[in-house]
């Protein structure tokens, strides 16, 4: 999943992209099981970068939340803000799945030092 949010970062950057990439970036972020643990943490993933506060039955259901904010998406005309915020979220993932790996190789260098 660390090669996939690179990925999305790296198609987030540019200045211009389509609606159907920013839909799969958002629908597969929301249907993994790796980023979001549970659908509560989906909930505050939602509310905090599309500003929308979802109904009991849509948290409950990843599919229904994937259809709820596609269809947000599509019928947006200004996706900067909602592309600048999804793109700090991933920024944020990104640093840290990547820090346990930096304190494991600063613990083995100091076995190698000795």
């Amino acid at each position: 999943m660390f090669n996939d949010l690179i990925l999305y970062r790296n198609e987030l950057k540019n200045k211009l992209i389509p609606k159907y990439k920013l839909i799969g970036i958002v629908s597969s972020l929301l249907l993994s099981k790796e980023i979001f643990k549970n659908n509560a943490a989906v909930y505050d993933f939602v509310k905090d970068v599309f500003s929308i506060d979802l109904k009991p039955y849509l948290i409950k259901s990843r599919t229904l939340t994937v259809a709820k904010i596609s269809k947000l998406i599509f019928s947006m005309e200004n996706d900067r803000s909602y592309k600048n915020k999804l793109y700090s979220f991933i920024q944020k993932r990104i640093d840290s799945m990547s820090d346990p790996d930096k304190k494991k190789k600063n613990q083995l260098d100091g076995w190698f030092n000795q």
